[in-house]
């Protein structure tokens, strides 16, 4: 090579070195050149964390990453955004990136949940009267066994002989040890610990509201009165008179009581024998339900109004319908009206979830998948929650009659109890 093209080649390198470097400085620094507005822009960074981690990143139809991941240095605008995984639902949504901010494709720092297409479907038992379930544990009703089971193998099951016909679960503790069953005009005490059965018959009627504070004591409210029972020695203590609503919330009883000044709402800490007024002057309800979380807020839901007992009763809302309080993760799914919204007791907010002029069985939320799940025309259904552009909406089951289920605490599956079958979906 001579020394002239030496020296030529040098000074081109040069020059694509002046004109690159600053370049490479910008896109460094997060700064690209946008052909369309025919200026440089600062470039933000879509997040996108997935289950599974393999799941694919396709941004306006292309694929950009084949993993979770972050992507960077896209120009500021609306993009498509789609997460897929062959045998899962694809995940799409359009989203916003700005300059130098993140945007993440789920909700901040959790993560996309895919769920499968065709979730796999396993019979667990017939003749199922009715079911009950706790964090990953599970009980159910035949015309002749009370029957225990868990996740993940519900195939493994332990069973007891019933005294008599018993077609439903009136009240279940915490750690499925302790029962009340009813049916056929009867109740019956069940201590999974003893393996015996004890009737109630005698004591209070089968149909009172009864509840477990955890494993050891079980109350019941028949006509305005509260008792603590106890099954073994068939005797009955009075707590309380005048009582409309009581629950339990670690070994606190919260208590709606009418008193001769109107109606309060009461704290008995075990106990039991004294009570504190929290809030004296309340509504003269005729009828009531209390929901207490973990941190110690409580949800009146009376005369169809829900309530935040706080320093005052704050209305949540009206015509409520249907609530389950999670009690694991303190989340409240309440129906009002055909819209299905959830209580963060975090914010303090009722977030909006669907509206819908068709009926909603056993609505569910559940903020770390990121789901509500509800049964709509016999068909088992998940609904997004993150309400940013549209949310997926997938069936996950068709059935006969569906009108209960159960997700266990991994996520995983989805006990569901069609007519009498008892079925385990397999959703993740």
């Amino acid at each position: 090579m001579s020394k002239k093209t030496r020296y030529f080649l040098l000074l081109i390198g040069l020059l694509l070195f002046l004109v690159l470097a600053p370049l490479i400085v910008l896109y460094v620094r997060g700064i690209a050149y946008d052909f369309t507005r025919k200026a440089f822009v600062k470039t933000g960074i879509l997040a996108v964390r997935s289950d599974p981690k393999t799941a694919q990143i396709y941004i306006d139809g292309k694929l950009r990453r084949g993993k979770e991941g972050d992507i960077k240095f896209l120009r500021p605008a609306e993009y498509n955004v789609e997460i897929k995984k062959d045998g899962y639902h694809s995940w799409g949504k359009r989203l916003p990136i700005l300059p130098e901010q993140v945007t993440w494709a789920s909700p901040a720092f959790n993560k996309i949940n895919l769920l499968l297409q065709q979730p796999s479907l396993t019979g667990v038992d017939g003749k199922v009267l009715d079911m009950a379930s706790q964090n990953s544990g599970v009980s159910y009703l035949t015309e002749t066994q009370l029957k225990f089971t868990s996740s993940p193998d519900f195939a493994k099951t332990s069973a007891f002989q019933l005294p008599e016909k018993l077609s439903a679960f009136a009240a279940v503790d915490e750690n499925l040890q302790n029962f009340v069953l009813s049916g056929n005009g009867a109740a019956y005490f069940f201590s999974k610990a003893e393996e015996k059965f004890y009737n109630l018959s005698g004591l209070v009627p089968p149909e009172s509201n009864f509840q477990f504070n955890n494993r050891d004591d079980l109350l019941a409210l028949s006509k305005n009165s509260l008792y603590k029972l106890s099954p073994q020695d068939k005797s009955k203590v009075l707590l309380f008179a005048n009582v409309l609503a009581y629950t339990f919330q670690e070994n606190r009883l919260y208590l709606i009581v009418k008193t001769a000044d109107g109606t309060a709402f009461k704290v008995s800490p075990k106990p039991f024998t004294d009570s504190q007024t929290l809030m004296p002057d309340l509504p003269a309800f005729q009828s009531a339900q209390i929901r207490v979380t973990f941190e110690k807020q409580a949800f009146l839901l009376a005369d169809g109004t829900l309530y935040l007992a706080n320093t005052k009763l704050e209305k949540i809302a009206d015509n409520v319908s249907a609530m389950d309080l999670n009690r694991e993760d303190s989340t409240l799914t309440v129906l009002h009206a055909g819209e299905l919204d959830y209580y963060d007791p975090i914010s303090r907010n009722l977030n909006f979830v669907t509206r819908s002029g068709e009926k909603l069985i056993n609505p569910k939320t559940d903020p770390a998948l990121g789901y509500a799940f509800f049964i709509k025309n016999d068909k088992l259904t998940a609904l997004e929650l993150d309400t940013r552009d549209r949310q997926n909406e997938y069936e996950l089951y068709r059935g006969g009659a569906p009108a209960k289920f159960f997700i266990d605490r991994s996520g995983q599956n989805i006990l569901l109890l069609d007519g009498n079958e008892l079925k385990n979906l397999a959703i993740r």
